[in-house]
């Protein structure tokens, strides 16, 4: 799970210009306003409310409700302009991307922080170091070909598209 989440938030981190300017029509500044500060503030959230969270659910489902936040944040984030349009009558989607980013930090920290729990719990101790250097490599190595099919994708789809698979294949 937390591979899957990495590789995808690699592409994404990829498609993030060409998103931003072309179908939110962010300046560069915006950006950071309303893409990466609101992501930076929901994981600041969910470290701050991770103990409470993690008393209420198990860490397994931690890592299920942070994968289905992840995926349904991004099969929305395509849709935000029409969202903005039918709620406000205007197509300025950035309250609506902020609040969906905000979503993505909070739930890619549930899913890193249960993750990394669960493989803790469940690997002995005298394994842990080429457990977690193995995870490292392995993160990166399936980061880079989902990155590499995105990039061939944007040719062939639309990013809205490719965005909301990646939303749906997470969910």
């Amino acid at each position: 799970a937390v591979r899957g989440l990495f590789a995808v938030e690699r592409a994404l981190v990829g498609l993030l210009p060409s998103l931003a300017g072309n179908v939110f029509r962010f300046s560069v500044d915006e950006i950071s306003y309303f893409l990466i500060a609101p992501a930076g503030v929901g994981a600041l959230l969910a470290v701050g409310l991770g103990r409470h969270i993690a008393t209420r659910l198990k860490t397994f489902s931690l890592v299920i409700v942070g994968l289905l936040m992840v995926g349904l944040a991004l099969l929305f984030i395509p849709l935000s302009n029409t969202v903005a349009s039918l709620s406000t009558g205007r197509a300025d989607s950035a309250l609506f991307v902020a609040i969906l980013s905000l979503a993505l930090g909070v739930a890619s920290i549930l899913v890193i922080v249960a993750g990394q729990t669960l493989l803790h719990e469940r690997t002995p101790a005298d394994t842990h170091g080429r457990i977690f250097g193995g995870l490292i490599a392995v993160m990166n190595a399936v980061g880079l070909p989902v990155i590499l099919l995105v990039g061939v994708l944007t040719s062939v789809l639309s990013l809205q598209t490719i965005v909301f698979c990646l939303g749906a294949l997470l969910a």
